[in-house]
C-alpha cells in the first residue's frame, strides 16, 4: 500500500513538451506523454541522437532518469534543460520540470537542500502567476522536506559498513481475519522496545500505528499527512530515535507515519487488534539500496557490493507515488507491468488487463477480494483464475488464484481508487505469495531492476 500524498504530477507537464513531436520522433514524444519509461529507455538506445530535437530528447532523458533513480544525473539534467530550453518548455512546464529537482535530491537524503530548492520554487510560482495546484504543490513539498532537515540526519546508518548483512524473517499470520496471508516481518527494535519489522515494498512511507507509537515513544511532530487506502485517514509525522533489524542493522532518527489503523470492520478490526508488524517501505529501501530475499533460508541479505544488473535496461521503475513498477513475462510471452508489493500478500490483476483478456471469464471462477485497509473495508468482485505462469528474467513460476478484480465493489458501490490493486497505470500486484514461488528475489534500488532464482525440487 502506498501512503505519501505529497507528489508533484511534474510529469504531465513534460507529457504536454512533447506533444508536438512528429515525424521520426513521434514514438519518442508518445511514449513520454504516456510515461511508458520501460520502452522510452530502449527507444533512445536505437534512435539516432540527430533524429530528434534537442528539447524532445532533453525532457526524455530527464524523465528516464527520474523514473530510473539516477537521482545525481535527473537533477543535472533537468537544471541544464531548464537554462537552455526555458522559453521552449513554457511557464508550466518550467515549474513541472523543476520540481523533479527537489524530489531526486531528497531521494538522497539532502532535505535541507531539497526544501530549499522547493521554497524557492514556490515563491518563484507564485511571483510567475504559474497554476494554483502547482503552487500548492511544491509549497506541500517545501514544508516536509523542511520538517525532516529540522530533524537532521535523517535514517543515518549506525552500523559499520563493508561487509553483507543478513537477517531472519518469517510470516506474520497475526492480522489476517480468516483468509490465508501474512506479512514478511523481522524481529527488530524501535526505540530500544522489541516488535516486528515488516518489509513493505509498496509503502512510500514507514507506517506505525498509533498505539505501538506511543507505547515505542516516538516523537510526533506538528506536520500532518493524508494517508488513502479503502479509505482516507491522516496521519502524523513521528520521529523513532533508532531503528534495529535484527543484530547487525540500525538507523537513526528514522520517520513513520502514525496511522489509526481502525478500519470500521468490526472482523478486520478484531486481526489488527492482535497485532501487526511496524512496516518499513521506501525511506529505509532507499539506504539499503539492494536486498536479496530467500524464501528457501528466510533470509534478508542486504549486499556490501551492488550487484551488477544482469539485463541491458531494467525492468524496474519508480512511479509517481513512489510505488515500483516490475516488468515480469506471462503466458504467451505477454509482458506485464506489475506493482511490487511485499506488503500486500496475494496476486492480483487490474481491471485494465481483465479488459485486455476477455477470455480469462471463460476458465475463471467468480470470487471476490475483501481490502481491509486504512480508513475502511471494501470487498471487490473478481474473477479467481486457475494459474497464471510469470517470468522475473529466466527464472519461471507458476501462481495459482491470482485474482482478476472487476474494479467494482459486491455492493454495488464505487470502489476506492486509493487501493493499489486498482491502479489503471498497471496490469496488477505481484505480491509475497506470489514471489515465494521462487526459491530467491533481489530487488536493486541502485540498480532499478529484479532477478529471481527459480526452485529446484530440494527447495520444498
Amino acid at each position: 500500500m502506498t501512503h505519501r500524498r505529497i507528489v508533484i504530477a511534474a510529469v504531465a507537464a513534460l507529457m504536454a513538451a512533447a506533444a508536438w513531436a512528429q515525424g521520426a520522433a513521434e514514438r519518442v514524444g508518445r511514449l513520454v506523454a504516456e510515461k511508458d519509461c520501460f520502452s522510452l529507455v530502449r527507444v533512445l538506445d536505437t534512435v539516432p541522437r540527430d533524429s530528434l530535437d534537442p528539447l524532445l530528447r532533453d525532457v526524455a532523458n530527464v524523465m528516464t532518469c527520474n523514473y530510473f533513480n539516477r537521482n545525481d544525473d535527473a537533477c543535472r539534467l533537468a537544471r541544464r534543460l531548464i537554462s537552455r530550453r526555458q522559453q521552449q518548455l513554457g511557464l508550466d512546464n518550467t515549474f513541472g520540470i523543476a520540481s523533479l529537482i527537489p524530489l531526486n535530491l531528497a531521494r538522497q537524503g539532502r532535505y535541507a537542500q531539497a526544501a530549499d530548492m522547493a521554497e524557492s520554487l514556490h515563491a518563484q510560482a507564485v511571483d510567475a502567476g504559474a497554476p494554483q495546484a502547482m503552487a500548492d504543490g511544491l509549497r506541500s513539498l517545501g514544508s516536509y522536506y523542511r520538517v525532516l532537515a529540522d530533524v537532521g540526519d535523517i535514517c543515518r546508518q549506525l552500523h559499520a559498513g563493508g561487509r553483507d548483512l543478513s537477517v531472519s524473517f518469517f510470516y506474520d499470520r497475526r492480522a489476517q481475519a480468516g483468509s490465508e496471508g501474512a506479512f514478511l516481518a523481522m524481529n527488530g527494535h524501535v526505540n530500544g522496545v522489541a516488535t516486528y519489522v515488516g518489509l513493505d515494498t509498496g509503502a512510500s512511507l514507514n507506517v506505525i500505528s498509533s498505539a505501538d507509537a506511543d507505547r515505542m515513544r516516538l516523537i510526533r511532530l506538528n506536520y500532518y499527512i493524508d494517508v488513502r487506502g479503502a479509505g482516507r485517514r491522516r496521519g502524523q509525522l513521528a520521529i523513532a530515535d533508532t531503528l534495529r533489524i535484527g543484530r547487525d542493522m540500525a538507523w537513526r532518527n528514522v520517520p513513520f507515519v502514525v496511522v489509526d489503523m481502525a478500519t470500521g470492520d468490526s472482523i478486520a478490526d478484531r486481526a489488527v487488534s492482535r497485532g501487526m508488524p511496524v512496516m518499513v517501505g521506501m525511506p529505509l529501501m532507499e539506504r539499503l539500496g539492494e536486498v536479496s530475499i530467500d524464501f528457501v533460508s528466510q533470509r534478508i541479505t542486504v549486499p556490501s557490493r551492488p550487484t551488477p544488473c544482469p539485463y541491458k535496461f531494467p525492468n524496474m521503475m519508480r512511479g509517481d507515488d513512489d510505488q515500483l513498477t516490475l516488468l515480469v513475462d506471462s503466458d504467451g510471452g505477454e509482458t506485464l507491468r506489475m506493482n511490487l508489493d511485499t506488503g500486500s500478500y496475494n496476486t492480483t490483476l487490474t481491471p485494465r488487463w481483465l479488459a485486455a483478456h476477455p477470455s480469462a471469464a471463460d476458465t475463471a471462477q467468480p470470487d471476490s477480494v475483501s481490502y481491509g485497509a486504512v480508513g475502511g473495508t471494501v470487498r471487490l468482485r473478481a474473477l479467481r483464475l486457475p494459474r497464471l505462469d510469470i517470468a522475473i528474467g529466466p527464472a519461471r513460476a507458476t501462481i495459482s488464484g491470482a485474482m482478476a478484480l472487476s474494479g467494482a465493489a459486491t455492493d454495488g458501490s464505487e470502489a476506492a481508487t486509493g487501493i493499489p490493486s486498482l491502479r489503471t497505470g498497471t496490469d496488477g500486484t505481484i505480491g509475497l505469495a506470489a514471489l515465494r514461488h521462487f526459491a530467491s528475489v533481489t530487488i536493486s534500488l541502485r540498480g532499478m531492476f529484479v532477478t529471481a532464482k527459480a526452485r529446484t525440487v530440494g527447495d520444498g
